[in-house]
């Protein structure tokens, strides 16, 4: 079996918060905070992108980068699609893929190595975080290259793993906000811990 591969998507822009990807979160845009903490681990790290600037980012920060093609543009598309692109522009062969979502900027990095893990050694088709209320997360969502590639329905999703994450999808002002305060007060408590 291939090792996972990590992959992070993230458009120029955003209809509900303009910019949303490049704010300035806590010293640096909002998307590196995930893409750090992936690249952190080890993994090989995929990072797709309409944005040439994005691209470059990602790369200096030690992600391999992929322009999304223009059948692939636009704020209705799902996200499946792209997963399978990148496969067919990369020779992944077989190896498992995990998505971060670059605007969750609270997701803690054990997390990411646990669904690494998971995705290395256990058989599965399909993870995904949820909430404690068992609401969809997202924040990471991985696939054997199986089920990618026999998906179906793009909104249609069958995890048989679970893993609870409440970090925070910024999509408004008001959720950028609660991010930021819950990231702030986590470095006050590791500053006085």
């Amino acid at each position: 079996m291939n090792s996972c591969v990590g992959l992070m998507i993230a458009k120029r822009e955003s209809l509900r918060l303009p910019g949303k990807n490049t704010l300035d979160f806590m010293g640096g845009p909002l998307f590196e905070w995930n893409l750090n903490k992936i690249l952190s681990t080890g993994i090989k790290v995929y990072f797709d992108s309409d944005s040439e600037e994005l691209l470059s980012h990602s790369e200096k920060l030690g992600a391999i980068p992929h322009l999304r093609p223009n059948h692939l543009l636009g704020h209705d598309i799902p996200s499946v699609p792209i997963f399978k692109q990148l496969y067919k522009d990369f020779p992944l062969n077989t190896a498992p893929l995990l998505n971060i979502q670059a605007n969750s900027p609270n997701i803690p990095l054990e997390l990411i190595e646990k669904a690494i893990y998971i995705l290395n050694n256990l058989s599965f088709d399909e993870l995904l975080t949820i909430y404690p209320n068992l609401k969809i997360n997202g924040s990471l969502w991985g696939f054997s290259s199986k089920r990618l590639f026999n998906y179906g329905d793009p909104y249609v999703h069958k995890p048989d793993v679970l893993l609870i994450d409440e970090s925070i999808d910024v999509h408004i002002v008001e959720e950028y906000k609660t991010a930021y305060s819950i990231e702030k007060n986590r470095k006050l408590s590791l500053r006085n811990n």
